[in-house]
Formats: C-alpha cells, structure tokens, sequence
C-alpha cells in the first residue's frame, strides 16, 4: 500500500502523458454528448458496456462504433476540449496526442478543417498550463492526397513531419 503522503506528492506534481490516441481518450460522458449532437440518445452506462471488449477484434468494433460520431470539426473540438479539462484535472501540463488521419479520410472528411478545429478547442488550455503535440496516425500517400488546399497550420504538421507530427505505418 502507498503512503497517503506519497500518493498526494505524486498527484500534486506536474505531468506529461506522452502516448495518447485522441480517439481512444473519449470518456463515457463525451460519447452521450456527440451521440445527442447525431441524434442517438445514450446513457453513460450504455457507452460503459460498448466499451468493455475482451480482445483486440472488439476493440476494433468499439473504435469504429465511437469514430463513427466524429462527422465534423465541432465534433473534434467537443473531445478536445473534454480530453483537456480531464488532462488539466490530473496535474499534466503536457501531452503528445495521436490522431487518426486515416479514419477522417476513410470517411471524406477534411482532416484540415477537424485539426483545425482540434487547435481553436485547445487553445484556452494551452493558455492555462496544458501544451499539447499532435502526432498523425496514417499512411503518407493517402494524407497527401486527402488535403484540400487550406490550412496552413497543417501543412506546418506536415512539412515538419520529419521533427515531430507524422508518424506513418508502411
């Protein structure tokens, strides 16, 4: 057992969380409100039981089941915004987040547009201690062709892909 003294100095000191996939971070509450916003109303618990996989093929399911409510930047910014409310509550003050390209581009979304928003939801906390890194999760040809002309802010992610911001499968 820890001492209580430890366990408080322990949350008491400032964080980094270095390996986090944005999708995978959306708490049971987040899911009830992005559902409402597409019109299926679900309770906390109901998202607690598509939650619970016992292998990797039901993750995969549950993955697909709660990306398929992310269909807008407003949808994007909703997780963002809750992801960094429940970041600042656990003391982190920094976070490298993986976000999936390949899914916004599997569904004809504009991945500029959903990280453009992700940015604008993010940047009160950035104002309040929380700095975030964005790491993009897919193949390199299909992120190429998927941008439309627009922002320059991802394509500041992009051509700097080498530093930090692209990490891309083979």
């Amino acid at each position: 057992m820890t001492p209580p003294l430890f366990s408080n100095r322990i949350a008491s000191l400032p964080k980094a969380e270095l390996h986090l996939h944005l999708e995978g971070s959306i708490q049971p509450a987040t899911v009830c409100a992005l559902t409402a916003r597409h019109g299926v109303v679900m309770t906390e618990e109901e998202v607690r039981l598509r939650y619970a996989y016992r292998n990797f093929p039901e993750f995969i399911e549950a993955f697909k089941w709660v990306t398929s409510f992310l269909r807008d930047p407003q949808d994007y910014a909703l997780i963002a915004r809750d992801l960094a409310e429940h970041l600042l509550t656990q003391r982190v003050t920094y976070t490298e987040v993986t976000l999936s390209i390949g899914v916004m581009l599997l569904r004809k979304q504009r991945p500029e547009a959903n990280f453009e928003a992700l940015l604008c939801g993010t940047e009160p906390f950035e104002k309040r201690g929380l700095r975030f890194q964005w790491v993009f999760d897919a193949t390199r040809p299909p992120i190429r062709r998927g941008l439309s002309d627009g922002s320059r802010r991802m394509r500041k992610a992009l051509r700097f892909e080498s530093y930090r911001g692209l990490r891309h499968r083979r």
